[in-house]
C-alpha cells in the first residue's frame, strides 16, 4: 500500500505522521483527579456558576413535591407527619450534599430498636419515627459493599458510622439510610468509599474554562482604552528620581488639562496615540462556553442563567420542557425508589398500619399558565359532559370524578369543605325531581305521594326517529348543482338521521345531546367526505365523531338500527341516476345542523320499501318519500 497502511480501525499515514509517534494526538490519554472535600466546597461557595449545577435540580426535585392517593384521614395524617419531619426540606438537603459530594444519607431514627439491626417496617407502630437527620459521605462513612447476590442488601455497604460532636461513634444498619449518590460510580471495585462521585468532577473542566473566560474578558475591560506617549530619552533619564518625579507631574497636569479643555498639550518632540479594543467578539465567546456548562450538566441555559435564549430560532420552552422530563425519569428511576424505604416507615408511623392502597404521585413540574388551565379545564368539562350524556360512565362514578378532578385542582377554594358539608345532598340531588333543599312553596302539604308528578313511573316506550335539520341548505344546494344535480332534495327536507328505532324505547332516558347553546351543531369544514348510491338516493357522506356518539349512546340505552353501522350522512337526491358519481367533487364546507328533533316512527309505509342499506329517505318530519 506504499505510504499508507490501516492497522486494525485507525488509519497511519507514515509521510503525514498520522498515527505514528509524529502525531500528537498519539500520545492523548484519559486521566482522573478526584477532587478534595475543600476543593468541592470552595467551589460551592466561591463560584455561583458551580453553585447553581449543584442546586437547580436539587430543588426543581422536591420543587412540586408529591401528592399521595389515600383516604382524607390517611392523607391529613401523612402529611402532618411529613411536616413534623421537615422531611422535604431534607431531602433536598440531601439531593444537594449527594451532588456536591458524591453522596449522603437520610438516617432514620425508629423507636427504641437497636440500630445496627436490619429495621422491620411491619413492626413499625403509630409515631414510631422519631427522627430523620441529613448526612454527607465525610460524615457518614460506609463500610465495604455487600457483594454476596444472596444477600438482601446487596450492592450496599455492610455498615454506616457516623461520629457525633462529643466524639461518640455510631453504627447504623442500610436499611436504615435512605442512600441518595451524586454521580454513579461506573466501578465498584475501584470504588474506596462506598459512595458515588460529586457532579462537579465531570463538569469542573468546562466549568474552569467558563469562569477564565468570563474573568478574562473582565479584565480586558480595564484596559478597553490605552494611551501611549512616546517621550525622547525617556529610558536615558528614568533611572533619576528627579526626573521620574516630574514625568509624573507633568502628565498629572497633562491629564487635568486634557479634562478641562479636551486636549492635550505635548513637547514638540513627544508623540501621543491611543489603542482600543473590541469587543464585538467576546460576547459569543461567553455564551459557547456556558453553552459548554449547559451541555455538560444536563441543565437548559434557560435554568442555568435564568435568561431566556436569543435569536429567531430560540426554543427555550422546548428546552426546559424536555430538562423536566429529565427531572421526572430520576423522580421515578432514582429518587422514588430511594424513598420507597423511607415511606414504608413514614406511612405507619403516620396512620399505625399499611395500607396498600396508600401511595404517592410526583406533582408535574411544568405549571400551566392561567390560559392553558382555563383551556384544560374546559376540555375536562366537555368531556365529563360527553361521558355524563353517553351514559357510559355511571353517574355515581363519574360524580366522584368530577369531584376529586374539583378537589385536585386546587382552583375553586373552600369546594372540600364544601363536599363535605353539601356533598351527600348534591348526590341525591334529581334535576327532574327538584332540589330536595329547596321544595317548592307552592305545592300543597298533602299531596298523594302517588299524585305527585315528580314519583311518576317512567315514560311509556314508543318508536323513536331523531334527526337535526339542515341549516345552511343554500350553501349545499349551490354545490349540488354546480356538480351537475338535477333534481336535488328541497331545502326543507335535508337532514341527518341520528337513530330509527323500530323497538319502542323510553324516550327520555335518551338524555341530552351536546351542541352549540342553542342546541345546534356544526360540522368544520374538511375531513373525511364521500357521495355515493344508497339504493337510489345519492347522499353526502361525512364524518362527525358528535353525530356517532349520540347514535352509539341510543344503541346502548335500548334503541334499535337495522343496519350493520351507522354512517352520517344527508341525502341529496333521489332517482338521480344520470350523473356520474365519478365527476362529483364533494361538499367540503361546513354544515350548520339544528337542534335534535325526537318523533315517532310514521309506520304507514310499507316495510318492502326499507331494503337499501339505509333507512328511506324521509322529509323532516319522518314521513317516507316515495319513489316515483
Amino acid at each position: 500500500m506504499g505510504a499508507f497502511s490501516f492497522i486494525g480501525d485507525q488509519l497511519v499515514n507514515v509521510l503525514a505522521g498520522l498515527g505514528g509517534t509524529r502525531d500528537k494526538s498519539s500520545s492523548n490519554s484519559w486521566r482522573f483527579e478526584e477532587l478534595t472535600r475543600e476543593q468541592l466546597s470552595n467551589a460551592y461557595r466561591g463560584d455561583g456558576l458551580s453553585r447553581k449545577v449543584i442546586d437547580a435540580p436539587a430543588f426543581d426535585m422536591v420543587r412540586e413535591w408529591r401528592a399521595w392517593q389515600a383516604e382524607k384521614d390517611q392523607i391529613e395524617a401523612i402529611e402532618k407527619e411529613e411536616g413534623r419531619l421537615n422531611l422535604r426540606a431534607k431531602v433536598k438537603k440531601a439531593q444537594n450534599l449527594a451532588r456536591l459530594y458524591g453522596g449522603a444519607g437520610l438516617v432514620l431514627g425508629v423507636g427504641a430498636d437497636d440500630p445496627t439491626e436490619p429495621l422491620t417496617a411491619e413492626r413499625v407502630g403509630k409515631d414510631a419515627l422519631r427522627w430523620a437527620h441529613v448526612m454527607h459521605r465525610y460524615r457518614l462513612t460506609a463500610g465495604e459493599l455487600r457483594t454476596d447476590p444472596e444477600d438482601e442488601w446487596c450492592g450496599e455497604p455492610v455498615w454506616y458510622e457516623f461520629t457525633t460532636t462529643a466524639g461518640k461513634s455510631h453504627r447504623v444498619h442500610p436499611s436504615r439510610v435512605v442512600r441518595f449518590l451524586g454521580n454513579e460510580h461506573p466501578d465498584e471495585d475501584m470504588n474506596p468509599h462506598g459512595w458515588g462521585d460529586s457532579v462537579l468532577q465531570s463538569v469542573n473542566e468546562s466549568l474552569q474554562n467558563a469562569s477564565a473566560a468570563i474573568s478574562g474578558i473582565a479584565s480586558l475591560v480595564l484596559e478597553a482604552k490605552v494611551d501611549i506617549y512616546k517621550i525622547p530619552r525617556l529610558s536615558e533619564n528614568i533611572a533619576s528620581k528627579e526626573y521620574s518625579d516630574l514625568l509624573v507631574k507633568r502628565f498629572q497636569t497633562s491629564d487635568s488639562i486634557k479634562s478641562i479643555i479636551n486636549g492635550i498639550i505635548l513637547d514638540a518632540e513627544e508623540e501621543h496615540d491611543q489603542k482600543q479594543i473590541s469587543f464585538s467578539n467576546l460576547p459569543e465567546i461567553i455564551r459557547e462556553y456556558l453553552q459548554i456548562v449547559s451541555g455538560v450538566s444536563d441543565i437548559p441555559a434557560t435554568r442555568l442563567l435564568g435568561q431566556a435564549p436569543g435569536g429567531l430560532n430560540s426554543d427555550g420552552e422546548s428546552a426546559l420542557r424536555n430538562y423536566y422530563d429529565r427531572i421526572r425519569a430520576e423522580q421515578t428511576l432514582t429518587v422514588g425508589p430511594a424513598l420507597s424505604r423511607l415511606d414504608e416507615v413514614l406511612i405507619r408511623s403516620a396512620t399505625g398500619q399499611r395500607d396498600d392502597d396508600v401511595h404517592a404521585l410526583w406533582n408535574p413540574l411544568y405549571q400551566l399558565d392561567e390560559k392553558e388551565q382555563m383551556e384544560v379545564e374546559k376540555g375536562r368539562s366537555e368531556t365529563f359532559g360527553k361521558y355524563a350524556s353517553m351514559g357510559l360512565v355511571p353517574s355515581g362514578v363519574l360524580a366522584k370524578a368530577v369531584e376529586n378532578a374539583l378537589i385536585e385542582s386546587g382552583r375553586f377554594p373552600g369546594i372540600e369543605a364544601a363536599y363535605e358539608e353539601f356533598g351527600e345532598e348534591t348526590e341525591e340531588f334529581d334535576p327532574e325531581a327538584g332540589d330536595p333543599n329547596n321544595p317548592d312553596p307552592d305545592a300543597p302539604d298533602d299531596l298523594d305521594p302517588e299524585d305527585d308528578p315528580t314519583q311518576a313511573a317512567d315514560a311509556a316506550p314508543r318508536t323513536l326517529y331523531v334527526y337535526r335539520k339542515v341549516l345552511n341548505t343554500a350553501d349545499i344546494l349551490r354545490w349540488a348543482k354546480d356538480q351537475g344535480f338535477k333534481s336535488p332534495m328541497p331545502g326543507s327536507e335535508l337532514h341527518v338521521t341520528i337513530t330509527y328505532s323500530k323497538t319502542p324505547v323510553d324516550w327520555l332516558k335518551m338524555g341530552q345531546s351536546w351542541g352549540d347553546e342553542d342546541g345546534g351543531l356544526t360540522i368544520a369544514p374538511g375531513g373525511a367526505r364521500l357521495v355515493d348510491r344508497f339504493g337510489d338516493a345519492t347522499v353526502l357522506l361525512f364524518a362527525a365523531s358528535e353525530l356517532s356518539w349520540r347514535h352509539e349512546h341510543m344503541k346502548h340505552m335500548g334503541a334499535s338500527w337495522d343496519h350493520e353501522e351507522y354512517q352520517p350522512h344527508i341525502t341529496i337526491s333521489w332517482n338521480d341516476t344520470d350523473i356520474d358519481l365519478k365527476d362529483i367533487e364533494p361538499y367540503r364546507g361546513k354544515i350548520e345542523l339544528g337542534p335534535e328533533v325526537f318523533e315517532e316512527i310514521d309506520t304507514g309505509w310499507s316495510p318492502e320499501q326499507m331494503k337499501d342499506r339505509s333507512p328511506q329517505p324521509r322529509d323532516a318530519r319522518g314521513r317516507f318519500i316515495k319513489r316515483s
